[in-house]
C-alpha cells in the first residue's frame, strides 16, 4: 500500500463526523439537528474546511468528503434515528476510508490536519465479530501516531464510556447536544490557530 503524503499541506482542516443515528438518539432528534446544522453554520464563514459526516446505526454509509460549504443541513428527512449502534464499524471504516481517499489523492498535498469527531450516546451492540475494540484502539493509535490525526470522542451516558475503553485521549462526557456543538467548535477553532 502506498504511503500516504504528508508534502505540501494545505492550510484546510478536514473535519469527519461520525455521528450517532441508531435508536437511542430519538429523543434527542431535534436538539442533534439543531447543534450540528450551528457547527455548519459556525464554520463555514472560514472557507478552510472539508468534511465528510458518516452516521450510523445498523449500518454505515460514509460518504465522499466535499467542502463544509457543500455539506447538507442535517433535517427531520435525512437524520432518522432507528436501530442498534455499530460504533465501531463506523470507526474503522470511516478511518481506512479516509486513508485510502488520501493515498490515492493524484496530488502531494494533505490537509493541515484531519480532525475526527465522534458522538455516540449508547454502547457498541452491532458491529459484528469482525471489529474487535482491540482492532479499532490499534487503528486509532496508528493514525495518531503516524499522521498525527486528532480523535475526540463526545459520549453522552453509555456512550462516555466506549470513548475511554478505546483509549481516546480527548473523551468528553457530554451532558447536552450544546455540550457537543461547544467542545467541536473549540477544536477546530484550536486547529485554525484562532
Amino acid at each position: 500500500m502506498a504511503k500516504i503524503q504528508k508534502m505540501n499541506k494545505l492550510e484546510r482542516i478536514w473535519c469527519i463526523f461520525i455521528l450517532d443515528e441508531s435508536g437511542s438518539m430519538f429523543i434527542r432528534k431535534q436538539d442533534t439537528i439543531t447543534a450540528f446544522n450551528t457547527i455548519l453554520q459556525e464554520q463555514r464563514k472560514y472557507n478552510d474546511i472539508d468534511a465528510t459526516l458518516i452516521k450510523f446505526s445498523d449500518y454505515v454509509k460514509i460518504p465522499e468528503m466535499t467542502s463544509l460549504n457543500n455539506l447538507n443541513d442535517l433535517s427531520n428527512s435525512n437524520y432518522s434515528p432507528a436501530g442498534n449502534t455499530a460504533l465501531y464499524k463506523a470507526i474503522y471504516d470511516g478511518i481506512t476510508s479516509i486513508e485510502n481517499e488520501l493515498r490515492l489523492t493524484k496530488t502531494n498535498i494533505y490537509p493541515k490536519d484531519v480532525l475526527f469527531f465522534i458522538f455516540s450516546d449508547g454502547e457498541e451492540n452491532a458491529s459484528g465479530p469482525e471489529y474487535p475494540k482491540s482492532k479499532i484502539q490499534e487503528k486509532i493509535k496508528e493514525m495518531e501516531t503516524k499522521y498525527d490525526w486528532k480523535f475526540q470522542f463526545n459520549g453522552m451516558e453509555l456512550g462516555y464510556q466506549e470513548g475511554i475503553n478505546l483509549g481516546i485521549k480527548n473523551t468528553i462526557n457530554t451532558q447536552s447536544m450544546e455540550d457537543y456543538r461547544g467542545a467541536v467548535s473549540y477544536s477546530i477553532t484550536k486547529s485554525r490557530g484562532n
